[in-house]
């Protein structure tokens, strides 16, 4: 058990310590609550708000620019965001392209407060918990060309289980040992 188990395990305890069975059965069901509350709320963020998490996939240029408070966004777009984020009662985006407060999140927060307590079911929740949002299906969605430099070093078992989540329209492998990685149509 790593620190951050331990450290859980603990607060675990504390907060239960001296309860009833009740009581404690109580907290549990609010934990749980507030745990569906967190997620449907991160899903929610994403699928209201994604000009936040566009800086995710900035070139170096774009991430310079950010830096000295250019906005690399196209302007219409830009507009656009912007006039959707007042809708919401959002603060719009800053000179650089980036948020400038967390009331997003509140307005994410609250809509997952209502789903979850309202009439939402949990199939509903269940609907939005497994959208994809983390950026490996973002990736996946593209179907990226995979370029490895140096395969051999990367024949790990998680790293070969890993790969075809990708779901790479092709893969480019360079290196000077293609015996040893087993490629069948080496190009020399």
């Amino acid at each position: 058990m790593n620190r951050f188990k331990k450290e859980e395990a603990r607060a675990y305890q504390k907060t239960r310590e001296g309860l009833s069975e009740a009581d404690i059965k109580r907290v549990n069901e609010e934990e749980a609550r507030n745990q569906q509350v967190s997620q449907l709320a991160r899903t929610l963020h994403f699928e209201l708000f994604p000009e936040e998490s566009d800086n995710q996939l900035d070139s170096i240029s774009d991430a310079a620019d950010r830096r000295r408070g250019i906005n690399p966004m196209n302007p219409e777009y830009a507009a656009k965001v912007n006039a959707r984020r007042e809708e919401l009662r959002v603060t719009p985006l800053g000179k650089n392209g980036m948020p400038t407060a967390d009331d997003s999140w509140d307005v994410a927060f609250r809509e997952a407060r209502k789903r979850v307590a309202g009439s939402e079911s949990i199939r509903n929740y269940r609907a939005y918990a497994y959208r994809p949002r983390r950026p490996i299906d973002v990736t996946k969605a593209n179907r990226p060309i995979l370029i490895l430099n140096e395969p051999q070093k990367m024949e790990d078992k998680a790293t070969l289980e890993t790969l075809p989540e990708f779901d790479p329209l092709f893969i480019i492998r360079y290196t000077l040992l293609t015996g040893k990685i087993g490629v069948q149509r080496a190009i020399y």
